[in-house]
């Protein structure tokens, strides 16, 4: 039997110390009297900064560990870093929030990292067996952080949605699993491209196997036919545990997506190409349509996340360095525009409750011009409109996807785009145009002042501004996290 060497657990050393860290911060809020909340929060916060200082220090080269279940890269180190960092962000806009709308429930946090350390588990998955535990770590927090607000009807039912659905997305996930290690006789992802040279692609072990698999990892990034569960969720959801679901989650899954089906099947991508190809061009659609007709801000902003999850599974297509260079910086925009317009809304209360509806927004530019032109800035981002910093991902991942032959892709991106500014402009249109005097319930509108909170919100529109002027800055470490898969 093999013994686990010191050299094999270093590489997941920074998921060894989360864990740790989450064992201690149940232990202070068990024993902890007072602001216990509080104190796991900094923890938490800190702990965090400290993973991404451990990751950072491993050389960047390919490192297999614990009996091969765990892959360690550049691609995987970079992709995690972009993980923490979204949460790093949630967390900052917890502190206030997490104290005034849940005092006693110190566990908020540390479910928040136990679905962290999910999330890095999937991002180094290099086996089905390490993939379907880092989805089930991260999906049992995520259940519980949906539904933890027992008194909110909407959280109960949106915590049973996402449950339910995802325990079936799960099962689809474990039972394609078994088909493929029936048929192959093993787990690892490396003896799978080397066995799918030699199985007729026709076996239908194989693509009933495939498609399983591919059809629970489209349902965790929210894109058609497996969405219906993103509205209700994001409406139900408190406002932080919402900026959470839409964007660390997706960024793990994806990248597992993408070192899948680029090393493993890159050899016969026409299993999966078609599938991809109808995915992506129904998810823009589907989400720039029927956004337009939504009136509550979390509903209208999961759709627009089904519209860019479609986006960025175009990256994909290419198959090559570019395409996965434009994709991750697909992700770092998505990542920090989303986050920040979370920040925004909780910036701002009505009648000491968040902010709901996009009608509650009339006036906004008058009373807090500030909160007003930062969400303006991330809606342009959005809708991808220059200069700001989703204009040059977005065009990157057409012009990508342009030149691996996926003409009528791009143009269907753009068209899409086109729609869904309808509805990013109408947000900025109700700040600034229309007039409160037609609905005397909404002049109440208050400013929510949360240091974290405002930060966030600054820092978020900073980088969506800075890095449509210098779309080079974080082109190095791209560059080396996309050379790792190939």
């Amino acid at each position: 039997m093999h013994t686990l060497t010191l050299a094999e657990l270093l590489p997941i050393a920074p998921e060894f110390f989360l864990i740790v860290v989450a064992l201690l911060m149940l232990l202070i809020g068990v024993f902890k009297k007072t602001s216990k909340t509080k104190v796991v929060n900094y923890v938490l916060l800190f702990s965090l900064v400290i993973a991404i200082s451990l990751i950072s220090i491993f050389p960047s080269h390919q490192i297999t560990s614990f009996h091969n279940f765990f892959l360690i890269n550049a691609y995987t180190q970079f992709c995690k870093i972009l993980v923490i960092t979204a949460v790093i962000l949630v967390v900052l806009m917890s502190f206030r929030n997490f104290e005034n709308d849940h005092p006693t429930q110190f566990e908020i946090p540390i479910l928040i990292l136990f679905s962290t350390i999910g999330m890095m588990l999937i991002i180094s998955s290099n086996d089905l067996i390490s993939l379907f535990m880092g989805i089930e770590l991260q999906s049992l927090a995520l259940y519980i952080l949906i539904a933890i607000p027992r008194d909110n009807i909407l959280a109960t039912e949106a915590g049973l949605k996402y449950f339910i659905l995802s325990a079936l997305a799960t099962s689809l996930i474990l039972f394609g699993s078994s088909l493929l290690y029936g048929l192959i006789g093993t787990t690892e992802f490396h003896n799978f491209a080397l066995a799918f040279k030699e199985i007729p692609l026709n076996n239908p072990m194989l693509i009933v196997g495939l498609t399983m698999i591919l059809s629970g990892l489209i349902f965790k990034l929210s894109l058609v036919p497996f969405h219906m569960w993103t509205p209700d969720v994001y409406e139900g959801s408190s406002t932080i545990i919402t900026s959470l679901v839409a964007s660390a989650p997706k960024i793990a899954i994806f990248s597992l997506l993408m070192r899948f089906f680029i090393q493993i099947m890159h050899a016969h991508y026409f299993l999966w190409e078609t599938a991809f190809i109808i995915v992506a061009f129904l998810s823009t659609f589907l989400g720039a349509l029927t956004a337009i007709f939504q009136k509550n801000i979390k509903r209208f902003l999961a759709y627009s996340t089904i519209s860019h999850m479609g986006y960025a599974l175009i990256g994909i297509l290419s198959r090559n360095q570019d395409g996965i260079e434009s994709m991750l910086s697909y992700f770092i925009v998505y990542m920090v525009t989303v986050i920040g317009v979370f920040a925004c809304l909780l910036n701002l209360r009505n009648q000491g409750r968040n902010v709901d509806t996009i009608e509650e927004l009339v006036n906004l530019s008058r009373e807090y011009p500030l909160i007003a032109a930062t969400l303006a800035v991330l809606m342009f981002s959005l809708a991808g409109i220059p200069p700001f910093g989703g204009f040059f991902v977005k065009m990157n991942v057409f012009m990508v996807a342009i030149k691996a032959g996926y003409i009528l892709l791009p143009i269907g991106g753009v068209i899409a785009s086109v729609i869904a500014a309808f509805y990013y402009l109408r947000i900025i249109k109700v700040m600034y145009f229309n007039k409160t005097e037609e609905n005397p319930s909404l002049m109440n509108l208050e400013r929510y002042k949360a240091f974290g909170t405002t930060m966030v919100m600054n820092i978020t529109a900073l980088i969506v501004v800075f890095y449509g002027l210098y779309p080079q800055m974080l082109m190095l470490a791209l560059r080396d996290a996309a050379k790792a898969l190939f």
